[in-house]
């Protein structure tokens, strides 16, 4: 059997009113955030990897940038919104060639 390397994202900017424990958790299989990614980058949100490098990532959604209002509360994903999940997910495991 083969070893699979992976890099997986070890930190991420956290939206502040979703910030309720020490992780960042999200199922991949549903319709909305359960944690929320930051957007306080003109819209982005950043993440690093364990193999030191760094991505910024401009969200597309209304449901991904959300204004803070000391407030939690999700909105479904819309077709953007898909997309901004998508992506973090190919993030939440990479693999190495």
């Amino acid at each position: 059997m083969n070893a699979i390397n992976l890099i997986e994202f070890v930190t991420i900017d956290e939206h502040a009113d979703s910030i309720n424990d020490g992780y960042f958790i999200n199922g991949f299989n549903v319709g909305q955030w359960g944690d929320i990614p930051a957007s306080y980058h003109n819209g982005s949100g950043s993440l690093t990897f364990a193999d030191g490098h760094a991505e910024l990532h401009k969200w597309l959604s209304r449901t991904t940038k959300v204004p803070v209002k000391t407030q939690y509360g999700t909105l479904p994903f819309d077709a953007p919104g898909r997309q901004d999940f998508k992506w973090l997910e190919e993030r939440a495991a990479l693999r190495l060639r």
